[in-house]
């Protein structure tokens, strides 16, 4: 089992970060990247004597324990869920951004709270996940956006679109760059500060989702025997919230990381919605349709896998195979 691109920098986090008996009051924290209770996570497990690698095991065991049972809370189709999380997501977070991949498994608990209506667990999961990677915290726009019609949502993605074609951000920049923080404004000017373009593979994949997933949506809410099932609404929601992962590749297409980052805190339900389809197709008894989209999972598990594997076995020493360095 290998581990991701971030691979050195959060070795360099993990044996900068002091033993617990030095955290409280330390100096040292201000010069460490990374979210306080991230880092007091980090001082625990380096205290009780484990090494890098034992910890990256911990952090990744615990984003898939809780993202596995979040899918089993949301409860249609959840083998599909957990394959198509494997395929992708898993070798992009949980093997390369350990602080995303956690934050994003409470997110996906954080969706669960919010589309059974249970607002005050939705809001403390939000900050708990901020409490990872601050980044968590534009999640609670979730709140507003499953309120939204999907008219306004279409409005929105296609005024960021025209934003992202002309360009609006160097422009902003230009007038408010020097009031940006400091975490943020370090950014610009480095390769992650990059225009990841309109036509960009994953923009387009999540456009033409957005679209079939609202079709597929519109279909059911239509259909007479399921158009009441608690199933239908949930899929509505959870459709809006991947509706917001398009949007923020779009409004911020001029800054790499910002865009790709933003918008993965809301494609985390892209299985969801899948494994959502699949229960819907066989309720209405489309049986040819359910195989189709069931044979595509698989393809696009295979797919995922392929390019996830031949991606990061392209970066020179930098892919780690660290469970052979011992624990």
């Amino acid at each position: 089992m290998d581990y991701g691109v971030d691979y050195d920098e959060y070795r360099k986090i993990f044996e900068d970060v002091p033993c617990l008996n030095e955290f409280f009051g330390s100096d040292a924290l201000t010069d460490i990247h990374g979210e306080y209770f991230f880092l007091l996570l980090c001082s625990v497990l380096k205290s009780i004597g484990l090494s890098f690698e034992g910890f990256s095991l911990v952090f990744a065991l615990l984003s898939v324990f809780i993202t596995v049972y979040a899918f089993n809370k949301f409860g249609w189709g959840v083998t599909v869920a957990v394959l198509l999380y494997f395929s992708h997501n898993y070798f992009l977070k949980e093997m390369g951004q350990i602080r995303n991949g956690l934050s994003s498994a409470i997110l996906l608990m954080a969706f669960y709270y919010l589309k059974n209506f249970e607002n005050k667990k939705y809001f403390f999961s939000v900050v708990l996940a901020s409490l990872i990677h601050s980044a968590a915290l534009v999640f609670l726009l979730a709140h507003f956006i499953i309120k939204r019609s999907f008219y306004s949502l279409f409005a929105l993605l296609a005024f960021a679109f025209v934003l992202g074609f002309v360009g609006w951000l160097d422009m902003a920049l230009g007038l408010v760059g020097q009031y940006l923080p400091e975490r943020l404004s370090d950014y610009i000017g480095t390769d992650y500060y990059s225009n990841i373009g309109l036509s960009n593979p994953q923009t387009v994949k999540q456009m033409a989702f957005c679209i079939l997933f609202f079709l597929i949506f519109d279909e059911f809410s239509k259909n007479k025997k399921i158009s009441n099932d608690m199933a239908v609404v949930s899929l509505g929601y959870t459709v809006k919230i991947y509706m917001a992962s398009v949007f923020f590749l779009l409004i911020f297409v001029e800054f790499d990381l910002l865009a790709r980052r933003m918008a993965s805190y809301f494609a985390i339900v892209e299985p969801i919605i899948m494994a959502q389809c699949l229960y819907l197709f066989a309720a209405i008894g489309e049986r040819r349709r359910y195989f189709l989209l069931m044979a595509f999972v698989f393809l696009y598990a295979t797919v995922s896998i392929f390019f996830n594997v031949s991606f990061r076995e392209g970066f020179d020493g930098v892919y780690k195979n660290w469970m052979l360095e011992g624990v």
